[in-house]
């Protein structure tokens, strides 16, 4: 560094002080990438979280209905088909809603064939 006159010196430092910043500035901004992604998949998540618990609770209706139905109440056969129908078309209204994945997978498929 002793040869290296006052001007060489300054710009090598420079470069330096540039290569340190520039890998400080990517790391931030990988870092708030990877942020930002894991908040849209969560906002994701929360949008479904409505017709999900919506489908829920139809089905756990219809099991009670169902099973006022097998011991003999005949006012809740009609309430059955009914609540059939709401619960059918929960389950289509939520199959637009999911992502593919889980669509696709065989828990899901599970789930829909019980279902029917």
């Amino acid at each position: 560094m002793n040869k290296l006159g006052y001007t060489r010196k300054i710009i090598l430092l420079g470069t330096i002080y540039s290569i340190a910043l520039l890998v400080v500035l990517f790391s931030i901004y990988f870092n708030q990438n990877q942020r930002i992604e894991s908040a849209q998949k969560e906002l994701a998540g929360i949008a479904l979280v409505k017709p999900i618990l919506s489908t829920i609770q139809l089905i756990q209706q219809h099991r009670g209905l169902s099973s006022g139905a097998l011991a003999g109440n005949e006012k809740m056969v009609d309430r059955v088909t009914a609540s059939t129908e709401a619960t059918a078309k929960s389950f289509e209204s939520l199959v637009v809603n999911l992502p593919e994945p889980i669509i696709s997978g065989n828990d899901w498929q599970a789930i829909v064939a019980e279902w029917k």
